[in-house]
Parts: structure tokens; C-alpha cells; sequence
């Protein structure tokens, strides 16, 4: 029964008022089957935002056809112990829960929790990056606000890490960065303040309401999302900062219902290049989707015998061939 966790949301939606979902939570429907199997679900981990965010949804068209949208409503306890046996519970009915409000504490337990890729938003690495066998991969981090021993350990392990800076450089990295997230823990603060003046840790500098709507719509787009989380230290007041999350909800969810299984894993239609780099002993391997035309490196993971793709961009393809060199960022798994 649902209502252990949860209770429905105190909205009162007029009849002539459009709903954003396709079901919700109510005193009448309480058992997950009831809803319909829904592909994506909103919960208030923060009860006052996600209510806020609830009242813009409610303003926006929904344009999704290819994915069921549930509201679960708010968490009885705003506790992660209490939270993550549900969020994992739905996780593994292949149900995608947004949860607004969630706390630094939740993600942490969320990270543990699952065995997927997790990607973090945030405009900072606070402390040293710890790495296990759960790749983390950070985006849109400022340099100036992560220890200088911190970034000198994004160099050395992390595969996967983009700051502010590379994000506005090579934007054509963006959507390679997010394909194969599985977690995905998105802090407000990675926007600029300007535009979420209540988030306290914000900075002048950030992502702006477009970009960010941008990088959701690729989280969405990803055909290993399992779980998106949305932090925002903010005071209940907090109306603009309701606009921005609804909107980046909106945006996930397009990318969502754009999702294709389009992954060389999943025996979908490919065609393989051979690219040869001088000063290597092996011939680099390049797999383009006849499906969507995203591309990969192929890599063999010789000690493990196994095959693993590396999402990358086609201008990434295109450096190796015409400049006869090996891209930076697809050097630190080939060379690792």
C-alpha cells in the first residue's frame, strides 16, 4: 500500500482546470496497480516546493503519448532512511521517480543504493570524489568552487567530468555525457542566481533555465535512467525557483518520451569504423546507430573479456579521423 509512504497531494485541482498527469494518488486509488503501471512518477520529498512545482505543472501541456505520468504525492517522512525502499521499490517495478526536495542525505543513500551510472549537477564538489565500482560522473562544476586536491582527483579517476566552462565550450559533449546515466542528482545551485535568487549556495555564475532544460531533456533521453533527484536549499517563498524545477520536469519528461533503445547492447542495427591513430598498436573502433545516429567508441576490456561502449559525440569521430589523434576525454578510457 502506497499510503505507508505517502500521502495524496493537497492540490485542489477545478474540473475545469487540465491535469498534467495521467493519474494520481488520491483516497480512492492507493495500490501501485491501480495507477496504471506508470512509466515516470513526482514525489515531494520537500512537501511546500514539490506542491509549488505542482501548481506550474499544472499550467503546461502535456505532449507525451509514449509514457504514463503518475503524481504519487508527498512522503509521510521527510527522512532518507524512510524514502529509499520506496524510491528502490519502484525503481524496480521500472518506474522513474522524480523526487523534489530531496536532501543531500537522500542522494547519498540513493548513490549507495544503486548499481547504475550516477550523474551530479552541482556547482561543487565539496569533498575529496570517492570512486567505486558505481562510476560518478559530475557536471557543471566551477573550478573556482572545488578543491584544487579535488580536482586533481577528477583528472586522475573520474572518466567522466565536465565543468561549466567545457559544458559552454564543447556543448556537442553534453548528450554523450548523459546517455548511459542511470541516477541522476540534480542541486538548483548548478543555475546561476540570478534566475534562482532563494537557492543560498547559487552563484552569479551557472547554468541558465535553458541550458539546464537542455541537459534534462538529454538525462531523459537516456535509455538507463532509472531515478532523478532534485535538491533546492530554498525558503518556502521560493516561487521562481517552483518554475525553474517544473520546467526542468517538463523538459525530462520530452526526453523521456523521446527515449529510444538505441544502444550497440541492445542488438539494435549498427555500422562499425575502423579509425587508425598512429603511435597506437590497435585499430580504434567507432559504432554509429542506424536507428539515431548517435555514436560510440568500442572498447575490449581485455583482463574482464569484455565489450564496453563509450557514448561519444560524432565531432569526437571526426577528430580522430581527420586529425589522426586520440580526443582527450575518450584517451582516459582507452589509456586508463
Amino acid at each position: 500500500m502506497l499510503k505507508m509512504w505517502l500521502a495524496p497531494s493537497e492540490i485542489d485541482t477545478p474540473d475545469n482546470v487540465r491535469s498534467f498527469f495521467n493519474t494520481s494518488l488520491t483516497d480512492q486509488i492507493s495500490d501501485y496497480q491501480d495507477l496504471g503501471r506508470p512509466d515516470v512518477v513526482l514525489i515531494g520529498f520537500d512537501r511546500t516546493l514539490c506542491e509549488q512545482v505542482r501548481t506550474h505543472l499544472y499550467r503546461f501541456y502535456n505532449h507525451f503519448r509514449n509514457i504514463r505520468i503518475a503524481d504519487l504525492g508527498n512522503l509521510i517522512q521527510e527522512n532518507a532512511d524512510f524514502a529509499t525502499p520506496l524510491i528502490s521499490e519502484l525503481v524496480n517495478n521500472k518506474a522513474i521517480p522524480v523526487i523534489v526536495g530531496a536532501d543531500g542525505a537522500l542522494m547519498e543513500s540513493m548513490i549507495n543504493a544503486t548499481q547504475s551510472a550516477v550523474t551530479v549537477i552541482s556547482n561543487r564538489i565539496e569533498e575529496p570524489a570517492s570512486f567505486g565500482t558505481v562510476p560518478i560522473n559530475y557536471l557543471a562544476f566551477q573550478r573556482h568552487l572545488v578543491p584544487y586536491n579535488v580536482l586533481g582527483s577528477l583528472d586522475d579517476n573520474c572518466m567522466m567530468a565536465l565543468s561549466l566552462g567545457k559544458i559552454r565550450t564543447h556543448p556537442n559533449l553534453l548528450e554523450p555525457f548523459l546517455r548511459d546515466c542511470g541516477l541522476l542528482c540534480l542541486d538548483l545551485n548548478a543555475v546561476r542566481s540570478s534566475e534562482v535568487p532563494h537557492i543560498s549556495d547559487a552563484c552569479p555564475s551557472g547554468l541558465t533555465t535553458e541550458e539546464l532544460c537542455q541537459t534534462m531533456k538529454f538525462a531523459g533521453m537516456s535509455s538507463r535512467l532509472e531515478a532523478v533527484l532534485i535538491k533546492a536549499n530554498c525558503c518556502p517563498e521560493s516561487h521562481n525557483e517552483a518554475k525553474v524545477i517544473a520546467e526542468a520536469v517538463w523538459y525530462l519528461l520530452e526526453g523521456l518520451n523521446m527515449s529510444t533503445k538505441d544502444h550497440p547492447k541492445d542488438r539494435t542495427p549498427c555500422k562499425e569504423f575502423l579509425v587508425t591513430i598512429p603511435d597506437m598498436d590497435t585499430d580504434l573502433t567507432f559504432v554509429r546507430s542506424e536507428l539515431s545516429g548517435k555514436w560510440w567508441l568500442k572498447v575490449h576490456d581485455y583482463p574482464e573479456n569484455e565489450v564496453i561502449y563509450i557514448a561519444c559525440a560524432h565531432e569526437e569521430y571526426q577528430q580522430a579521423v581527420s586529425g589522426h589523434e586520440l580526443p582527450e576525454r575518450l584517451a582516459k578510457f582507452i589509456l586508463h
